[in-house]
């Protein structure tokens, strides 16, 4: 580590480290667990100090998972605030590009809200910190009744292009303008990556790189297993990025004959070397916890770079993917050991 780093991430890092400690403990898992209604556990989560806030003004005996779930991936605006505070300039450009996964979360869930009314967008406490960050206006997207109208209102910004593309399709859905974001965002990161320092190049490379493989794995593992979809169709879904997956592994994984064909291929990638992936362990938790052990070895290893904004927010994703699962659990009677397995096998996703 040179010494500059360690003087430009110094506040930085002893900030993260500072929220870091605030995460849920395994033993909190296991009391969590332990509730046999989802009002008492929620109830529980209030009494925490990062929730005590962000849950303030809510009845733990009406609370849903939808006004849950939206609560939890966005309480993360305001630890983005809290960092971006603390980050230089140089930091700030990459927290800048970070920002667009919260951007483009906040979009489809207005796209989904806008679809079906019963879908809650309006969470004052979450978007004092959004608008801190973003120059969409969640207030007009909110009034939108048409997909046409949602579009209108993101002139401006850097996503009525994507969008106004997936709008000229036969037939575009919810599921065409969701993946057409993700896209863009993963082509927006890839692109950019070229711009840092040749250190910080490398980490985004292999961090993204990582991930945009796994997904592309995932998506061909789910159309095989989940969905009738020909092999043409899906080259559509994949990101088209190429990191340490060949074309020539992907070609050969999405036109195998069978699923246990393609396990095999994926078996044979530089991820099957390094990972067991003919294990009982289901193929997407498989996936979560590559990507979770790629981004923990970064944070533990370089806490004075990128890795440790990274690192922290990954931490975040996987506290509130498996506090939604905790709840979940709950609500269907499972046994305090049952839920700490689902719990445990939770990871923050890709």
């Amino acid at each position: 580590m040179t010494g500059g780093n360690l003087l430009a991430y110094s506040a930085l890092t002893t900030k993260i480290k500072a929220m870091h400690s605030k995460l849920l403990t395994n033993e909190q898992y296991e009391e969590l667990a332990h509730f046999t209604t989802v009002a008492d556990a929620f109830a529980y989560l209030q009494k925490l100090p990062y929730y005590e806030e962000l849950f303030a003004d809510i009845d733990p005996s009406t609370i849903h998972r939808g006004q849950i779930e939206w609560l939890l991936n966005f309480s993360t605006y305001s630890d983005f605030s809290k960092i971006y505070c603390f980050a230089q300039k140089r930091q700030r450009k990459y927290l800048n590009l970070y920002f667009m996964r919260y951007e483009i979360q906040t979009l489809k869930r207005y796209m989904r809200a806008m679809l079906d009314p019963r879908q809650s967008t309006s969470i004052s406490v979450i978007e004092n910190d959004f608008e801190k960050h973003s120059k969409i206006d969640t207030q007009k997207l909110s009034q939108t009744t048409t997909m046409e109208e949602f579009i209108n209102c993101l002139k401006g910004t850097i996503y009525y292009a994507p969008l106004l593309k997936v709008s000229t399709l036969d037939n575009a859905a919810l599921f065409d303008y969701e993946m057409g974001l993700d896209l863009f965002y993963f082509a927006s990161i890839w692109k950019a990556k070229d711009s840092y320092s040749k250190k910080e190049c490398a980490y985004i490379t292999e961090s993204y790189g990582s991930r945009i493989d796994l997904l592309n794995m995932l998506w061909i593992y789910r159309c095989k297993s989940y969905y009738s979809v020909s092999s043409a169709s899906i080259y559509t879904f994949l990101i088209p990025v190429n990191y340490k997956l060949k074309k020539s592994e992907i070609k050969n994984i999405v036109e195998a004959p069978t699923i246990e064909d393609t396990i095999s291929l994926i078996s044979k990638t530089r991820y099957g070397k390094l990972f067991d992936f003919t294990s009982k362990m289901p193929f997407e938790e498989q996936c979560n916890h590559i990507m979770d052990e790629i981004i923990f070895k970064d944070f533990k290893e370089s806490p004075y770079s990128l890795a440790a904004i990274n690192g922290y927010f990954h931490m975040k994703n996987s506290e509130s993917a498996k506090i939604i699962t905790a709840l979940e659990c709950i609500r269907y009677q499972y046994s305090p050991e049952k839920t700490l397995q689902y719990i445990n096998g939770k990871g923050s996703g890709i």
